[in-house]
C-alpha cells in the first residue's frame, strides 16, 4: 500500500517495500504511470536514505489523482 504524508514541509509518498529496490525513474513509473505530468515528475525525488519519494504540498491534488 502506498501512503501520502506531511513531512515537515514536504509532501512524501512512502512505496510499499518491494518498489523502494527500483531506480527513482522506474518507481515513478510504477507508482504513476503516464498519469503523473512531466513537470512534477522532474521535481519529485527521494529522501537522501532512498525511503521514500518527496515534493511539494501544493502538489497534493495531482499525486493523489496519478495514484
Amino acid at each position: 500500500m502506498t501512503t501520502i504524508d506531511l513531512r515537515g514541509r514536504d509532501l512524501t509518498i512512502i512505496p510499499p517495500a518491494e518498489l523502494l529496490e527500483l531506480p527513482t525513474p522506474a518507481l515513478l513509473d510504477s507508482l504513476f504511470g503516464p498519469y503523473l505530468p512531466k513537470a512534477l515528475r522532474a521535481k519529485m525525488g527521494r529522501d537522501k536514505r532512498f525511503h521514500f519519494l518527496r515534493t511539494q504540498p501544493i502538489h497534493f491534488s495531482t499525486v493523489k489523482q496519478a495514484l
